[in-house]
């Protein structure tokens, strides 16, 4: 019994203790500090480059039959979806979704920056993190904001 509660006290202080921890992406994922009009700037610039890039593609629709599993033909009439299908189409209403200026995580990071802070971006490795950006004040870590995950 004496062990058990032992163990009970040394499980709830544990959790006291680390369960409090946030944890940050690590400095070697930082950038170097930028300006918030600097960011704003190359995410408009980033934006209009790819609505351009999709306005200006061209869907080519090749019509194809394929067999089901049981070897029926299946016929896929690629014209035959309605326009707001259309991949152009919902590629560049995605991109309008990523703008920094729709989004409510940079305007949090933004009502929180005071003068003499560092907005940093950050991307963790390939398939193992977030990509985002992070206010810093005084070397502490105000806020993280993540865009996306890997």
């Amino acid at each position: 019994m004496r062990f058990g509660s032992i163990i009970f006290f040394v499980m709830a202080f544990s959790s006291l203790s680390y369960g409090n921890d946030k944890s940050y992406p690590p400095k070697s994922w930082w950038d170097a500090p930028q300006s918030i009009e600097e960011i704003e700037k190359q995410n408009e610039a980033w934006a209009i480059k790819q609505i351009e890039k999709y306005k200006n593609a061209t869907f080519k629709c090749v019509d194809s039959e394929i067999k089901t599993i049981r070897g029926r033909p299946f016929k896929f009439d690629c014209n035959s979806f309605k326009g707001e299908e259309n991949p152009i189409i919902e590629s560049i209403g995605a991109i309008e979704s990523m703008r920094l200026s729709k989004a409510k995580g940079w305007a949090e990071l933004k009502s929180l920056y005071k003068a003499g802070d560092e907005v940093r971006s950050y991307a963790a490795p390939p398939l193992s993190g977030g990509i985002g950006y992070i206010l810093v004040r005084n070397g502490n870590v105000i806020h993280v904001y993540e865009t996306a995950n890997q």
